[in-house]
């Protein structure tokens, strides 16, 4: 059985674009292994708001569109020191000054968070230089087009604190910061956790399919 938090409003981007990646498990075992699934519903391909709602047991590259799909949260991020983050359950990144997370799609870095000063040679052009990103002070890293990830799929996709209720994303899906951090304190690694994302009428036509929880 699934028992259900209370929904949240959170800010969506421009469209979804469905996602299907070689080698990813079908979705239903996905699900079948998780023990926490955070679902992110819209009401329409072009809505820039839905509802996030969370599920855990009880007892038992520049379209500007976000993916849709089953998707592991399994990396945190923020600007402050891994000491003070401690209620963090995630593995969790610092993001410094000379933190990239790479966009240039000829990089053997494409679509992924490193350190410039840690790697033997930078090879991107392009990169989100993320501690430059007020909206970047907590987020969760969403693995999208990950292990490995294919050229020109799409990039940098992450949950992070929003600008406001009328704000959009290029691709991200953003939440006011009390709301992400509280969703950022209850995900944990051991029951692995999965971002849904969906339009509520692919949501309830996938729903028997993929084994996803009533909303």
């Amino acid at each position: 059985m699934m028992r259900r938090h209370a929904p949240r409003k959170m800010l969506f981007t421009l469209a979804l674009a469905v996602a299907c990646q070689p080698g990813v498990p079908m979705p239903s075992a996905l699900i079948d292994a998780s023990q926490q699934v955070v679902v992110v519903i819209t009401p329409t391909w072009e809505s820039t708001v839905g509802t996030m709602t969370r599920f855990e047991p009880h007892k038992h590259e520049g379209d500007g569109k976000a993916p849709a799909g089953i998707f592991p949260l399994d990396t945190a991020f923020g600007f402050a020191p891994r000491d003070s983050m401690r209620n963090v359950q995630l593995p969790y990144v610092q993001l410094l000054p000379t933190t990239d997370c790479v966009d240039d799609t000829a990089s053997v870095h494409y679509n992924t968070v490193v350190d410039r000063e840690m790697v033997p040679r930078v090879d991107w052009n392009t990169a989100e230089h993320m501690r430059e990103v007020p909206q970047y002070k907590i987020g969760v890293i969403v693995g999208y087009n990950a292990s490995p990830p294919l050229k020109a799929r799409g990039s940098c996709i992450f949950l992070h604190i929003w600008t406001g209720p009328d704000s959009h994303t290029a691709g991200c899906t953003a939440f006011d910061e009390a709301k992400l951090r509280e969703v950022m304190l209850w995900l944990d690694p051991h029951k692995r956790p999965l971002l849904v994302q969906l339009t509520a009428a692919e949501y309830g036509r996938l729903r028997i399919s993929w084994r996803l929880p009533p909303t």
